[in-house]
């Protein structure tokens, strides 16, 4: 699963025209260490990102 998870990552990081990546599930799987790693990863591109919770995209949307 973690191989899976790493290779959907590298993906998203290397293709330029995947711009919003949703990733959901229940508490205690590890969603925001998963999202804090990807969003240092990606700022190290200097990619734009804009992590955001379930709250704020209720707010906005």
């Amino acid at each position: 699963m973690k191989k899976k998870i790493k290779e959907t990552i590298e993906s998203f990081s290397a293709d330029c025209s995947k711009n919003i990546l949703w990733i959901y599930g229940r508490t205690g799987f590890g969603k925001t260490k998963l999202v804090n790693s990807l969003t240092k990863k990606l700022k190290k591109e200097n990619k734009r990102v804009c992590p955001l919770s379930a709250n704020r995209f209720l707010r906005i949307a």
